[in-house]
């Protein structure tokens, strides 16, 4: 039987600190962080996805640098949990992925590149359909499953 483990180097632990100021993954791979990283790139203030993604779309280079980045940590994470999970489907959610069209076709590249072997790939990387929503929703299923109303 052979064994994989591929967990983040620490070299790239090292990268993520020096530019995401410490963040935990979960929080460097959040809207907020890529604008707030977008900012620090660019020296441009008041930004959000919105105006991150006009300026991606009118060809900005700072705003493709920096979406590469924060691609390479958001993949970083979603191969740790697939090297850890193996799981069948992977879906993501929050507000970004309003741009779904743009970043689920650049996060299966960058998975494809980056994976040990492709046996860890989930076989299917969607986008909620509940976009931001997804995570507080599924919140409140899981408390009324652990602790139906009475009545």
């Amino acid at each position: 039987m052979n064994s994989v483990c591929h967990i983040t180097s620490i070299a790239h632990t090292v990268y993520i600190s020096k530019h995401y100021k410490g963040q935990d993954w979960q929080n460097g791979a959040s809207t907020t962080a890529l604008v707030r990283l977008y900012e620090n790139k660019s020296g441009k203030s008041q930004q959000d996805g919105r105006s991150f993604f006009t300026a991606l779309e009118e060809g900005d280079p700072v705003a493709e640098e920096t979406l590469e980045s924060f691609l390479d940590h958001l993949t970083e994470g979603i191969l740790t949990i697939s090297y850890l999970l193996n799981p069948e489907a992977f879906i993501i959610g929050g507000g970004i992925f309003a741009r779904a069209d743009l970043l689920l076709p650049r996060i299966k590249a960058a998975l494809v590149h980056k994976v040990q072997d492709e046996r860890f790939l989930p076989k299917q990387l969607l986008a909620a359909s509940l976009g931001n929503a997804a995570g507080r929703l599924g919140a409140v299923k899981h408390f009324l499953t652990q602790y139906p109303l009475q009545g």
